[in-house]
């Protein structure tokens, strides 16, 4: 349909103004008028955009290139995707439109959209980050980052992404409902795994997943520092006790270490890494650092494999103006 006022691109956005029909979004900037587009979604994105650069606001250097031409072409491909339909025509095209238009947020998108597909989801993050930093006032972006997150695993990024998707959406959006239930669904998990909220546990991960990248950099007494912040918020967290005692064997401090890995094992017996950390501990010299060789650091793939599978899979939002 073309739009109503320049009968030459697509009017993809309904217009109170022409009585619903639909309009470009050139045409739409041109005629936005405080006293009569006051309750339109895009008449208030953009004058929240623009108090933001006169406050000098995170978005004040923000340039957005728009091409309506580009972005229907993208729109039909990704349609075609969704669909299934002539889904390798829609990912070639969707391709030259990104290596014409690199810098434009509806081919960045849809590149993300693409990798999603494919199931590649490295490829895929990357795109979609460049996608939320071209329009930061688009929550597509952050929805179907929480799904690559998801997939792989890293779910305090996935909520996270959820959090920052829901900020940009107003609450009788479709797309908002369907975060709320997200969001919900992982506060259930979490709820019912460890019985605590989905705040507390966000911040409880992020202190486990520091520490054990300073374990990595040998940084022992400050990874002791983050598991214990991580316990703070998730008592029953054993591999935080685990790595305690691996941090503990490390300094050469032996009864210490034990101690933390039998704690490990109270709430989890068949925690066997912190089984055969113990056996090592026990033939250790106290004082003497005990070698790499002996002990095993139950690190962050290990945790979210232990995760494996507790999680549903996210459904995908393709980006339609």
């Amino acid at each position: 349909m073309k739009c109503v006022i320049c009968q030459q691109r697509k009017g993809k956005r309904e217009c109170a103004l022409y009585d619903g029909d639909g309009i470009c979004g050139l045409c739409c900037a041109s005629i936005r008028m405080p006293d009569k587009c006051g309750e339109c979604p895009k008449f208030k994105k953009a004058e929240n955009y623009q108090k933001e650069r006169a406050m000098g606001g995170k978005h004040n250097t923000v340039i957005m290139r728009i091409d309506d031409e580009v972005e229907e072409e993208i729109d039909r491909a990704l349609g075609q995707l969704e669909e299934k339909r002539n889904a390798v025509k829609a990912e070639n095209k969707i391709r030259e439109l990104y290596s014409e238009n690199p810098d434009l947020f509806c081919t960045q998108y849809a590149m993300g959209v693409v990798h999603i597909v494919k199931e590649q989801m490295d490829e895929a993050i990357s795109y979609l980050r460049q996608a939320a930093d071209s329009n930061p006032f688009a929550a597509e972006p952050h929805f179907n980052l929480s799904s690559c997150y998801q997939a792989k695993l890293q779910i305090v990024n996935a909520i996270r992404s959820l959090w920052s998707a829901q900020e940009l959406v107003e609450r009788d959006d479709p797309l908002r409902r369907t975060i709320d239930n997200s969001l919900q669904e992982y506060a259930d998990i979490i709820k019912k795994n460890d019985g605590i909220d989905l705040e507390t546990y966000v911040k409880g991960s992020t202190a486990f997943e520091q520490g054990v990248e300073n374990m990595e950099n040998k940084r022992w007494r400050q990874a002791i520092i983050d598991f214990k912040e991580s316990l703070g918020h998730k008592p029953q967290t054993y591999q935080a006790y685990g790595n305690i005692g691996l941090c503990r064997a490390k300094l050469g401090e032996k009864a210490q270490a034990m101690e933390m890995l039998e704690k490990a094992l109270e709430i989890d017996p068949s925690y066997e890494l912190a089984q055969w950390n113990l056996k090592a501990v026990k033939e250790m010299e106290d004082g003497v650092s005990i070698p790499d060789m002996k002990m095993i650091n139950y690190g962050e793939e290990c945790y979210r494999e232990r995760n494996r599978g507790k999680d549903k899979p996210r459904k995908l939002s393709f980006f339609k103006e």
